[in-house]
């Protein structure tokens, strides 16, 4: 589509809007405001279109309605009063009605007919087709009553296991806070024991800092690790306690010992020579 030129559209702002405001021109709002002003501008002409063939339409009435009113004149006077009132009027608009809902320009009993006889005979194509349809919506409903009503119960199940586990919880959560008010108040209780426990050594006059209770936890843990180090040194001098208290005991243990070693590799080189064989 073209772009619309830029006073083309200011110009067709103006007649549309009393005060039109700033606007940044772009490509883009430009190409905006053209579509927008060629659309309204092909509207406007199938108005212009629309309102001449209804203009038409309403000539070609007119000047129906005259000849009718002139054949009612020529059928003789009163003929046109008496069917605007009475029994008349009422059959007059029945037609009129019947020709507007069928969608027919001329109340002659044969298009009436045909019409009437076309509609009958879609009726009666459409009934059994109708009726199908309306089985089909009926047992659809049924099946989603059914899975509605599954639905609920399954629904109904899950809110009550939910509840039953939020009993549960708020009973867990109850019993905990009892448990953690307990605790907080025993810490408390301990805190002033260790202070009246402070305060009676201070009166005693345990006034020597390194037997307070912050002091013997750091020498326990000191203890502690010492004991850890001490551990494997333990294990070491327990290997040189086994050993003979005179070095030439020593030396009989040591040749001892050898000989035990080749005696075992002697035996263990028959057991692989045996396997090999």
């Amino acid at each position: 589509m073209s772009s619309t030129p830029l006073p083309t559209l200011q110009a067709w702002l103006s007649s549309l809007l009393t005060s039109v405001p700033d606007w940044e021109v772009t490509p883009e709002t430009t190409a905006l405001l053209s579509a927008l002003y060629n659309t309204n501008t092909m509207l406007e002409k199938d108005s212009m279109t629309e309102i001449d063939l209804l203009e038409q339409a309403r000539v070609e009435y007119q000047g129906e309605t005259e000849k009718c009113r002139g054949m009612l004149s020529g059928a003789g006077q009163g003929v046109e009063e008496s069917l605007s009132q009475g029994p008349a009027q009422a059959y007059c608009e029945v037609m009129t009605a019947l020709c507007s809902s069928m969608n027919l320009d001329t109340s002659n009993m044969v298009g009436i007919e045909t019409a009437v006889s076309g509609l009958l005979a879609r009726q009666a194509e459409s009934g059994p087709a109708v009726g199908k349809v309306k089985w089909e919506v009926e047992e659809r409903m049924k099946s989603n009553t059914v899975g509605l009503y599954e639905r609920l119960a399954r629904l109904g199940e899950v809110v009550e296991k939910a509840g039953k586990e939020e009993r549960d919880e708020a009973s867990i959560a109850s019993d905990q806070s009892r448990k953690l008010d307990y605790i907080v108040a025993k810490c408390a209780d301990y805190r002033r024991g260790v202070e009246k426990g402070e305060g009676v050594l201070v009166r005693n006059g345990g006034n020597d800092n390194s037997i307070r209770h912050l002091e013997i936890v750091k020498l326990n843990t000191k203890l502690t690790k010492l004991e850890d180090e001490l551990e494997p040194l333990s294990r070491q001098l327990q290997g040189f306690l086994a050993l003979p208290p005179s070095r030439e005991l020593t030396k009989v243990e040591i040749a001892k010992s050898r000989n035990e070693l080749d005696l075992l590799e002697r035996q263990v080189a028959g057991q692989i020579s045996s396997l090999h064989v």
